[in-house]
């Protein structure tokens, strides 16, 4: 009876990519097309307002990545993807445009995490700031309270006083 060898035992598998899940609105599709012919499906990741790498702002930047099926399937389906940089590789981002004097193109290396990071934390921050908008906007105003002034402004120029009444008056009531 043949001996078995022993398997290895497989180490897991260290993570080697930086990965931030992005809204789809930030995401744009395009093709490049190689020297030779080829065309490769790419996506811009444009970065949001308030993103900062290493405390300098790099919002209105961009990048690019290769578009997967994976990430196209989600970004229609969920109306969001995860964008994946390698992290022992600099992630090339950028502004403006070459030969455009009043957007002037600026080109940058950024470690992947540094970038990931900067990108999660603008998007919680911006999550805090409209929940802390629709928290505001539930205790301010409301469509009941809206009526009711509404109301009392009717009254007020039909020349009723609500307090002594509460018929409220109509149209076909004041032209009578």
């Amino acid at each position: 009876m043949p001996k078995k060898t022993p398997e290895p035992e497989q180490a897991p598998k260290a993570d080697n990519y930086a990965k931030i899940n992005m809204p789809a609105a930030f995401l744009t599709p395009h093709d490049i097309q190689t020297s030779d012919g080829r065309t490769f499906e790419k996506c811009f990741v444009s970065f949001p307002k308030g993103t900062k790498v290493n405390g300098i702002d790099v919002s209105g930047f961009s990048t690019d990545v290769f578009l997967s099926n994976y990430m196209k399937k989600d970004m229609l389906e969920k109306g969001r993807a995860t964008v994946s940089f390698k992290k022992d590789e600099p992630v090339p981002i950028w502004t403006g445009k070459k030969d455009d004097a009043e957007h002037p193109y600026q080109r940058y290396e950024v470690k992947a995490t540094d970038l990931t990071h900067a990108l999660k934390v603008a998007q919680d921050s911006y999550k805090a700031e409209k929940a802390a908008e629709r928290a505001a906007a539930k205790d301010g105003v409301s469509l009941a309270g809206e009526a009711r002034d509404m109301e009392t402004g009717k009254d007020a120029l039909a020349g009723d006083d609500p307090a002594k009444s509460t018929k409220s008056r109509t149209g076909q009531d004041i032209a009578q």
